[in-house]
């Protein structure tokens, strides 16, 4: 018996039918809602049982099981032809529902008797319903039937009708005998008291009217119900069924009938029927169906990982997000094993939990690291038992969520806490201890201890460029470097390394094994058993001070952009640090150096007697420069010798007082006396000009000397010195201005004379300076040319002083407004004399030398090269442009600099308008001489707006305003220059009115979308339609696209108006597929501009918009021009994958027209080119040898190489078409198939669907008339 049931067809699931899900998503459905079934099921008096395709018993409800006398355990897992059915019956009934099963019905209705234990045959009338798998194979059979054995013996019951009348009346539901005649008359000529509650009719209004029965039924359920009678009692089988009833009162319910056909001694057939209200099942029936539905699209549509698999590691069934994880579709995943699509090292885990699972029976929380397309993920599992299968194979569920993106920034959280803290911590000892040495060594410390490296350390330069490693933090077994002096030779023989460090730029290696650097530099890390290393200098001001240095030992280590940032942050501190400590120490030098000039000072004013305030001079300066001599020597009144006058020295170094010096024969003591700074010998040893007297200095233990001559009016009078003994000393600037200080001050005699000249000095510089503050206020600091402020004056000064001689100059020189002719003169001579009287002759000529232009220059494609080459390089092209406005000018001219990439001029004394021309002409010349910016050439285009005098102007900022107008009209149509006139003003007016009325077309709901058909060429079908916005303004009427939307890219508002046309064309493509079925397969395509596509959040906006009108990605097509892939191509790539995702189609739109190059068309995950109509326009005015045909078919040849879908638009002509599909163009759209379409016109359109044949004798028909009027 087996075979026959393993031997039934397989077959697809019937297209169309009502209920879509695949066979295995129904066996879900019924396992999921078992408990709730066989509650419906075990309410009902019928038998009812789920069996396998092999025949085998699932399920079996307790009514069958007392029909028959079975136990439970005994019925389920065998075979139920072998159980119940007769062995004479088995053949034909396995007959018959194999013709079932390859007739691909989805039920099939049957009475046949079963077999009790006992022996006993109990007829019973089976609905049996076939469940599919998605690949057609039988999964399981549900038979449910009532038991009417009994009707088999109602007519010899007929006798004891009357005897069951109470029985009858009692029973639930309505008993009633229906009759048909063989004329075709029916009857009813019984009916049980029920039918009142069921009918709200009494029996009597049914008995002999059974049309009141038939008007009771449903319309939509009549027919079945009358088909099924006239079959049961044609063949005298059985007949159920189940039927809506409508009652007089308007209420409806269902009812389920059941009853045998008898034919009676005159011909007539009686049914005695039984009719039972099984409203209450059907509606649980319809919530477990719409319960089990919305479970499964929460599901399938949940963004977590959700999977049902078995206790051997085979899935059952996944989720859409499960199976992306692996790169495939859920029915992919399904029935494959976790070996097929895990690594080992995760499948002995994931199984360990299973196996977990199945033991306690309880469920399991984990987190997991898994590499899943190349990529780590962090997941949240719980996983959990599910059910048993009748063969007891456990069943487990699991929901993964990916918190990646939280763990990242739980991460990204944690590190910045501690760069945070670390940043603190220095901070907090820069600002709590001045003590540089433990600062230092608390920033290696902390910095180490960060980064987990094996050594931190501070490296200091030394004058001569070598360095000594200051502080450190080392980890052993590490070698320490403290108080280390290395000499870098790569560093010192690369000038550059210095260079780029005093920049702020560090360095770092990865890895200096596999590192390409100097081999002195190599052997310098080898040296330190360093394999990596990071470096930052420490910069105070333009001073490279050090480097801060962390060496990886251990092993490469890959630095992270976050960790050099934050040790160039953190060594930005330490140079505050040092700068700190500097300042305190340069702070504590100028303290004790103004202590000494105020004791010196005070001596002088205290005391006449030279000798003491030498001599305290003498001790004072021993002490200040914390040396081992202090002299002062004063010149005899011979001029041959010098007398040490007045010493001081510190213990362990003689005293010089009185000893004589002579002159000639002294280089040194003849250089000191010759100059008036300070003579500086760092080591005695090595200073030529003491060689003579080299032996005294030695004898005298001197290793360094600061002298420097003291001076009355310029008359030398002796000699102020410092001597450090015994080795060498660098004197320190500060050292050096203060010992010339000392030697000003004991210059007593000119004292007061210095005093008086220092202060006429200050008082001249600060006059300097307010002379250079009020020319810094009028003039722009980078060019040196008057500022916005200094030429409004100027201006203003014109304009005045053109009032007050020439009050009658009413319009601009060799200009006319409104067609009005000029006053004041003729653009064919100077002036215009001929009408002006004689007596206003002077005053004319006066108003001629008057009369100035205004120039507005602004530098085209200023920011693309300020953008490419850097802002200093830009810097550098301003102050050319400067210099080359200035040597076109006259000297009474002025030109200034308003700020950017803007300049103006102010020509004076002017005949004409034909000067200015002539001068924007010269500007325009010199300017487009090309300009060498370190070795790159750069070629600059100024456009030029000129605005003449006219008295109408009583502002400056009126001209400025023309002249800035001017010059956006010249650059606007690609011109040198451009002269300002009344229509210029207008336009501007008309068009910032129209760009506030534009901004409250949103708001007022004026803009509206109109649709355009997409045409199949190749099949004639509308694929789809693109949504083009137009603007229905109040006044204005309907204003086209070319109108406002470059006032929408100019203002920002392109944004909102995108936005708003992608959601209002998948709001309109939404209620087209829910009110047009048919329309289902159509997309519609929204233009993109570049700000919009650059947004960050596109893809939520895109996601949000087919979201809340229940699409999906591929409805949607998007279309962008090539400029916006080429601004950022690696921006855009990133974005159109992600589209691609979504299954979103990306449209090239207008190809040709820009860049159409073939270096970015393979980068870029493109679907659909469309050529521009320019291309298409032109097809049918001349020859196929044209360059627009050889372009299209180009173009055609090139996307068809790279796979993508060509459309054209703009077709016109039958001719266009058939040229198009000669060459293989799979769309097109155009006035040819149909005009953009209103929503009311389109929804028309769509309505009339399938779209017309293209042969272009009959497309241009029928698509005109299936367009209407609008096309």
């Amino acid at each position: 018996m087996t075979d026959d049931w393993t031997s039934l067809p397989d077959f697809d699931p019937v297209v169309g039918a009502p209920d879509a899900r695949t066979g295995d998503d129904q066996i879900g459905d019924l396992q999921a809602s078992e408990q709730h079934f066989w509650a419906v099921i075990e309410t009902m008096a019928m038998a009812g049982l789920v069996v396998d395709a092999n025949g085998h018993i699932l399920l079996c409800n307790d009514y069958l099981l007392t029909l028959t006398g079975w136990q439970r355990h005994e019925v389920v897992g065998g075979n139920w032809l072998e159980l119940f059915i007769p062995a004479s019956d088995r053949q034909a009934l396995s007959e018959l529902l194999r013709a079932a099963v390859g007739q691909s019905q989805g039920a099939v209705r049957h009475e046949t008797e079963i077999l009790t234990r006992s022996g006993d045959r109990r007829l019973i009338a089976w609905n049996t319903t076939v469940l599919t798998s998605a690949t057609g194979l039988v999964q399981r059979f549900t038979s449910v039937g009532p038991d009417v054995t009994h009707q088999r013996q109602v007519a010899p019951r007929q006798g004891h009708k009357s005897r069951l009348q109470p029985v009858l009346a009692n029973l639930p539901g309505v008993v009633l005998r229906y009759v048909q005649h063989p004329s075709g008359a029916d009857d009813i000529t019984y009916v049980s008291t029920g039918c009142v509650d069921m009918w709200e009719l009494e029996p009597e209004q049914l008995l002999g009217q059974p049309q009141r029965l038939w008007l009771s039924i449903h319309p939509e359920d009549r027919s079945t119900v009358q088909g099924l009678l006239q079959s049961s009692g044609a063949t005298l089988t059985p007949w159920f069924c189940e039927w809506r009833l409508l009652t007089p009162s308007g209420r409806q319910t269902w009812l389920q009938g059941m009853g045998c056909p008898e034919c009676l001694a005159n011909g007539d057939i009686a049914w005695d029927i039984v009719v039972l209200d099984i409203s209450d099942r059907k509606h649980t029936e319809q919530a477990l169906v719409s319960a089990n539905q919305q479970m499964q699209a929460f599901i399938d549509n949940s963004p977590a990982l959700v999977s049902i698999f078995d206790a051997n590691g085979r899935y059952r069934r996944v989720n859409q997000a499960t199976a992306a994880q692996f790169g495939l579709h859920p029915e992919d995943v399904v029935g494959r094993s976790f070996a097929d699509l895990l690594p080992p090292s995760v499948l002995s885990v994931f199984m360990e939990r299973v196996q977990h699972i199945v033991t306690t029976q309880t469920s399991l929380t984990v987190e997991d690291t898994l590499y899943l397309q190349g990529e780590q993920r962090v997941f949240s599992s719980v996983l959990f038992p599910v059910s048993l299968e009748a063969d007891g194979t456990p069943i487990l569920g699991s929901v993964a969520t990916d918190i990646t993106p939280l763990v990242k920034a739980q991460e990204a959280l944690r590190r910045q806490a501690e760069e945070e803290h670390l940043i603190r911590t220095i901070t907090q000892h820069i600002h709590q201890s001045l003590e540089v040495k433990q600062i230092l060594q608390t920033t290696v410390t902390e910095v180490r201890q960060f980064l987990q490296t094996d050594r931190v350390l501070i490296y200091r330069f030394n004058a001569d460029l070598s360095g000594t490693m200051a502080v450190e933090s080392v980890l052993p077994p590490w070698d320490a470097t403290f108080g280390l002096t290395v000499e870098d030779t790569c560093f010192l023989t690369k000038p550059g390394l210095a260079h780029r460090y005093r920049r702020g730029r560090t360095h770092h290696i990865d890895n200096v094994a596999e590192a390409n650097i100097d081999p002195c530099y190599r052997a310098l890390l080898k040296r330190f058993q360093v394999q990596a290393n990071l470096v930052v200098p420490i910069n105070c001001g333009s001073h490279l001070w050090g480097l801060l240095c962390a060496h990886h030992c251990r092993g490469p280590r890959q630095w992270q952009p976050k960790e050099r940032a934050l040790l160039s942050q953190l060594a930005d501190q330490v140079a505050i640090a040092l700068q700190q400590s500097q300042l305190l120490a340069q702070t504590s030098a100028l303290a004790q150096q103004e202590k000494l000039l105020n004791n010196i000072i005070s001596a002088i004013s205290d005391s006449l007697e030279l000798e003491t305030l030498l001599q305290r001079a003498a001790t004072e300066m021993l002490h200040t420069f914390a040396a081992s001599r202090g002299l002062v020597i004063l010149c005899q009144a011979t001029d041959q010798v010098l007398v040490h006058t007045n010493t001081a020295s510190t213990p362990g170094f003689d005293s010089l007082q009185g000893q004589v010096i002579p002159i000639e024969g002294n280089p040194h003591a003849q250089r000191v006396l010759a100059e008036e700074l300070p003579v500086v010998v760092d080591d005695v040893r090595a200073e030529p000009m003491l060689l003579p007297n080299l032996a005294l200095a030695q004898e005298l233990n001197i290793g360094a000397i600061l002298a420097v001559s003291i001076r009355y009016r310029g008359e030398v009078k002796g000699i102020l010195s410092v001597h450090h003994c015994p080795g060498p000393r660098c004197w320190s600037e500060a050292e050096i201005k203060l010992i010339k200080r000392l030697a000003d001050h004991l210059a007593i005699a000119i004292h007061q004379a210095e005093l008086y000249a220092q202060a006429q000095i200050e008082l001249t510089e600060r006059k300097r300076l307010e002379a250079q503050l009020r020319y810094d206020a009028s003039h722009d600091r980078l060019t040196g040319l008057p500022n916005r402020t200094l030429f409004l004056e100027r201006l203003a000064q014109a304009l005045e002083h053109l009032h007050h001689h020439c009050p009658n100059h009413c319009s601009p020189v060799g200009a006319t407004f409104d067609g009005a002719p000029d006053l004041c003169c003729d653009s064919g001579t100077d002036t215009c004399f001929e009408s002006v009287p004689a007596s206003e002759m002077p005053q004319a000529l006066s108003c001629a030398n008057r009369q100035f232009a205004l120039l507005f220059l602004d530098l085209d494609r200023f920011k693309v090269i300020n953008d490419s080459l850097g802002h200093a390089m830009g810097d550098q092209l301003l102050q050319v442009v400067a210099q080359r406005l200035q040597t076109c000018l006259r000297p009474a001219d002025v030109a200034a600099r308003l700020g950017g990439d803007e300049f103006v001029v102010l020509l004076s004394n002017i005949s004409d308008a034909a000067v200015a021309v002539t001068m924007a002409q010269r500007i325009h010349a010199i300017l487009e001489s090309p300009v060498l910016l370190q070795g790159h050439e750069v070629f600059v285009h100024a456009s030029i707006g000129i605005a003449l005098s006219a008295t109408t102007y009583t502002d400056p900022n009126q001209m400025l305003r023309d002249a800035d107008i001017a010059m956006y009209k010249a650059k606007g149509s690609n011109r040198e220059y451009a002269i300002f006139d009344a229509p210029m003003h207008t336009m501007v007016m008309q068009q910032m009115e129209l760009e506030n009325d534009l901004r409250r077309a949103l708001e007022r709901g004026e803009l509206r979308l109109y649709y355009q058909p997409i045409v199949n060429l190749a099949t004639g079908t509308v694929q789809g339609f693109e949504a083009l916005v137009r603007w229905q303004h109040p006044r204005r009427g309907l204003v086209p696209p070319l109108d406002f939307i470059p006032v929408a890219e100019n203002t920002g508002l392109i944004t909102a108006l995108d936005l708003w046309t992608l959601n209002e064309a998948c709001r309109q493509l939404s209620y087209w597929h829910r009110e047009l079925p048919h329309s289902r397969p159509l997309t519609v395509s929204v233009n993109l501009s570049g700000k919009q596509f650059v947004r960050p959040d596109l893809i939520q906006q895109i996601d949000a918009a087919l979201s809340r009108n229940h699409l999906q990605g591929q409805h949607l097509k998007v279309e962008i021009t090539e400029s916006v892939l080429i601004q950022n191509a690696q921006m855009a790539i990133d974005l159109l994958k992600q589209l691609r995702q979504r299954r979103i189609q990306i449209c090239m739109d207008d190809f040709g027209t820009g860049y159409s190059s073939l270096s970015y068309l393979h980068r870029f995950p493109i679907d659909v080119l469309k050529i521009d109509k320019s291309f298409i326009t032109h097809l049918h005015h001349s020859g196929p040898s044209t360059d627009d045909y050889e372009i299209v078919k180009a173009i055609i040849s090139l996307a068809t190489n790279l796979n993508l879908t060509v459309v054209a638009e703009g077709i016109e002509t039958g001719e266009q078409v058939a040229y198009l599909q000669a060459h293989q163009c799979q769309g097109g759209q155009g006035y040819y198939f149909s005009s953009p379409l209103s929503v009311k016109d389109a929804t028309a359109f769509i309505a009339q669907l399938p779209a017309p044949n293209l042969d272009p004798a009959k497309t241009e028909t029928a698509c005109r008339e299936s367009t209407g009027p609008t096309a």
